[in-house]
């Protein structure tokens, strides 16, 4: 299986958080920016493993 590693510089994690912060994107818009954003691995990441990826994706999805 081959890995990628996202690596975000500090303007893109902005952007990514604007998105998630504000409502009006599409829930696939807003899934992938928070799937990118617990993916980075760069030095402004907030360090998340798969496991709490996984639990996070689980209840969002379980309370629509």
């Amino acid at each position: 299986m081959a890995k990628y590693k996202v690596t975000l510089i500090k303007e893109e994690r902005e952007e990514l958080m604007a998105i998630i912060n504000k409502g009006s994107h599409t829930s696939q818009r807003f899934r992938s920016a928070y799937i990118l954003l617990n993916c980075d691995q760069g030095e402004y990441a907030d360090k998340v493993t798969n496991a709490e990826m996984a639990k996070v994706f689980k209840n969002r999805h379980e309370n629509y």
